[in-house]
């Protein structure tokens, strides 16, 4: 890719004709370009343009609606969150709801980069919009994004990340659950906030709903979740004569993990 052609386009605020210039790098096996290639087209832009032409680009963008304008429209309007704060979370709701994987994770990208910059602002529309929303792709993106924010470790978000991830922990949706107990709490939550998530294990352990002794299970399958064996030989070996037959293959799964994984 030609740098100097991407920065004739965005000297121009000629966006449709970047778009068609970065798509000309589309990867056989993707169907965008790198993220090499998109990130520096987002430096580019970055450094060239104000927040009002980023928020133009960012809606031009989002109305060609290709997989790889959606992604670099995401990221353009987190840039801009504050400048119209519920259109831009208007569009990300769309956006994280898009057919393509690609998409979604671009998506939570750009959510947990206004969270980083604007936390508290932003996180009453996860808990209004998001949370609840009918859709388990948005569902899924709020799990992602506050497993990414999380590595900041401010303790003043511990309250409500897990206020959020305590209604997560009960979602029942595939895509949800692939991406919490082992991903986000295990991988994340564990490694950044220690303490606070050992504590919620031990109040999740004893939940009535299947879904969330579940995850529990999961949390400690995760490389993270290895290192607490004490707690967790505890709590698996407990599952193994749960009521539920899912977790009770859950705890069976991690066990068998830790054991190919050399954990005794």
């Amino acid at each position: 890719m030609d740098i100097n052609k991407v920065r004739s386009y965005v000297r121009k605020k000629n966006f449709y004709r970047l778009i068609r210039y970065l798509e000309m790098f589309k990867r056989a096996s993707r169907v965008t370009p790198s993220n090499e290639n998109k990130h520096s087209v987002l430096s580019v832009m970055y450094s060239m343009l104000d927040d009002k032409s980023i928020m133009n680009a960012a809606d031009c963008f989002f109305s060609i609606c290709s997989p790889t304008s959606l992604e670099l429209s995401a990221h353009l309007y987190s840039k801009v969150y504050f400048h119209n704060r519920e259109k831009v979370n208007r569009k990300l709701l769309v956006i994280a709801d898009h057919e393509n994987w690609e998409v979604r994770e671009w998506a939570a990208g750009a959510c947990a980069h206004i969270l980083k910059t604007n936390f508290f602002d932003y996180i009453k529309y996860l808990e209004a919009d998001w949370v609840n929303s009918d859709s388990e792709n948005i569902r899924r993106t709020v799990v992602v994004a506050l497993k990414y924010v999380s590595k900041d470790k401010k303790k003043a978000y511990e309250s409500k990340i897990f206020k959020i991830i305590d209604v997560l922990i009960k979602d029942n949706s595939p895509y949800v659950k692939k991406n919490l107990g082992a991903f986000a709490i295990g991988d994340g939550l564990l490694k950044y906030y220690p303490e606070t998530t050992i504590k919620k294990i031990k109040e999740w352990t004893l939940s009535e709903n299947e879904q969330v002794r579940w995850n529990v299970a999961k949390i400690f399958s995760s490389a993270e979740g290895m290192k607490y064996q004490e707690i967790g030989k505890t709590i698996l070996y407990s599952y193994l004569d749960d009521e539920n037959y899912k977790v009770r293959r859950a705890a069976e799964s991690t066990l068998k993990k830790w054991k190919k994984e050399g954990v005794r």
